[in-house]
């Protein structure tokens, strides 16, 4: 009986150790945090564009009185070619008044071992071609025979070129023209045309001078544009 009581007090006693060092074990840890919840962003609204002010329609330009003149209303250019005297009231006109004036035209004396020549130029309409550059180009041989320049730049020294100009009459006048064989090509608007002995010839004129001549070529016609 006494045994029993005893082993009953140790069974007590082991269990109230158990009991403290639940209890113990219990108390060291920690609870688990509760996570906080991630505050909530409200989204932000975007702005309207701003409303574009109304563009005032400019009034109507009224016109000035100090409006500059066109350059179309100006006088005309310099380039324009003097009257011919032969268009003038009283004066003789036409082709018929173009070959007497040829034929009165009369090359100078040249220089010894040159040539020279004279006479007037005339285009479309009978008129006379005045005030007006044009030059003698040597002509190209082949074999015996002289053919015209295909091309034509303008008058070059180089080349042997020999440039003159028509008077305000259209009559023309060169002298000391070395010997040889040419063509004369005359400056119109934006290129050169070559000369005809009149308006029914099919080449252009071809001119061949030998030291001393004194060539009087009449009335040349010239295409004139």
């Amino acid at each position: 009986m006494q045994n029993f009581f005893r082993s009953r007090a140790v069974m007590i006693i082991m269990t109230i150790v158990a009991l403290s060092a639940l209890a113990a074990c219990g108390g060291d840890s920690e609870p688990t945090p509760t996570p906080t919840p991630a505050p909530t962003i409200a989204p932000t609204a975007t702005p309207a564009p701003p409303t574009p002010e109304p563009t005032p329609t400019p009034a109507a330009l009224e016109p000035t009185e100090t409006q500059p003149e066109s350059p179309v209303d100006q006088p005309e250019s310099p380039l324009g070619q003097p009257e011919s005297p032969l268009a003038a009231p009283g004066a003789a006109s036409g082709l018929a008044a173009l070959i007497r004036l040829g034929s009165e035209t009369k090359a100078p004396t040249p220089d010894v071992g040159a040539a020279s020549i004279a006479g007037v130029l005339y285009g479309y309409g009978d008129q006379a071609i005045v005030g007006t550059v044009f030059y003698l180009t040597p002509a190209i041989q082949d074999g015996d025979r002289f053919l015209a320049p295909t091309i034509y730049v303008g008058p070059k020294v180089e080349n042997g070129d020999v440039t003159s100009q028509t008077a305000i009459t259209g009559q023309f006048s060169v002298a000391n023209i070395p010997p040889g064989v040419y063509y004369l090509a005359v400056w119109a608007p934006y290129d050169w045309i070559l000369a005809f002995p009149d308006q029914n010839a099919q080449s252009p004129l071809q001119i061949r001078v030998d030291a001393g001549d004194q060539l009087d070529l009449g009335a040349l016609f010239v295409p004139w544009p």
